[in-house]
């Protein structure tokens, strides 16, 4: 498939690719990254394809915090860390959630939890929620109004 996108929406062939590819001279990763940062480029423009680059270079190879995301708030407190999950929107319910963190899929705050009875402290300092490799929030903890 990535050789027909090259072939379709970028002035270099794809049998040239794949001869590359082939032959050891290209990993298939740089492959498809050049192949992004082409049609961002294309699509886009340069300086949005090279900030695309740098922030996945810096969320998924050297595993750190996406610059943006979302933001939710919720009353500060302890709280299950599978409710907060849901509340989050980042699992369809507390079963999915509850999955999730014994596969140790959820990091609160940098920390890896693999007990869903786990509690966590939601305060006026924002936090960040990660599920799996790709959802992130940052949750901040909001005074109850009475």
């Amino acid at each position: 498939l990535m050789i027909q996108f090259y072939n379709l929406l970028t002035p270099i062939r794809g049998s040239e690719i794949h001869a590359r590819i082939a032959a050891g001279t290209l990993h298939p990763k740089t492959a498809k990254q050049d192949l992004a940062e082409r049609l961002v480029s294309r699509f886009h423009s340069e300086t949005a394809s090279k900030n695309a680059r740098e922030e996945f270079d810096k969320v998924f190879s050297s595993r750190q915090n996406p610059t943006d995301m979302p933001e939710i708030s919720m009353p500060a407190g302890e709280h299950l860390l599978t409710k907060v999950i849901t509340a989050a929107a980042l699992a369809e319910s507390g079963g999915a959630a509850r999955r999730l963190v014994e596969q140790g899929a959820v990091t609160w705050d940098g920390r890896v939890y693999a007990d869903p009875k786990t509690t966590v402290q939601v305060g006026d300092m924002p936090v960040i929620l990660r599920v799996g490799k790709t959802r992130f929030v940052r949750i901040r903890g909001s005074k109850n109004q009475n």
